[in-house]
């Protein structure tokens, strides 16, 4: 179809059924595929317990350890266990570097025991405790209602919810 005979079709559309015709097709409709679920809070709130591998406190770092992610996609946020930067990627018996069942039978840990455990214990959380409020100073050039992946230094979460005098 060409360029003249498109402006036709649409003219002719318009004058007798009184529709225009898109310019662009209409947006397919969903597939049905589902991304593996995200929570920024959640997996802040692991980072703040210790390390599942060696037991620092606080892990520092949420090791997605599931396998819900389909191809080339991480794992859904509710499978992250705490690890520190040593038992995540850095140290020779690493996480990243033996694989899960090396690391879990060197450490005597079941990472699927974890991370049930650390959602129901999320889950039971009171509704304040569990939005994990933060104290921060907001770093220039960024906007205090943005959230990073990693919190800076100048954040940290707060151990019990503000008490507010009356």
């Amino acid at each position: 179809m060409t360029r003249h005979s498109h402006q036709l079709n649409r003219w002719l559309m318009r004058e007798i059924h009184g529709k225009d015709i898109l310019r662009k097709p209409a947006k397919k409709a969903s597939t049905g595929t589902r991304k593996p679920a995200r929570s920024w809070k959640y997996r802040q709130w692991i980072r703040s317990l210790p390390c599942a591998g060696c037991g620092l406190e606080p892990a520092g770092e949420a090791a997605h350890t599931g396998n819900d992610g389909g191809m080339s996609q991480k794992a859904s946020d509710y499978t992250c266990v705490p690890l520190c930067r040593d038992c995540h990627t850095q140290a020779p018996g690493a996480y990243h570097r033996v694989g899960k069942q090396a690391f879990e039978s060197a450490r005597n840990v079941a990472f699927s025991e974890i991370s049930r455990a650390s959602t129901c214990a999320h889950a039971a959380l009171p509704a304040r405790a569990n939005s994990m409020e933060t104290v921060a100073t907001t770093a220039p050039g960024r906007s205090s209602d943005q959230r990073p992946d990693h919190l800076p230094v100048h954040e940290f979460p707060l151990q019990t919810p503000l008490q507010i005098p009356a």
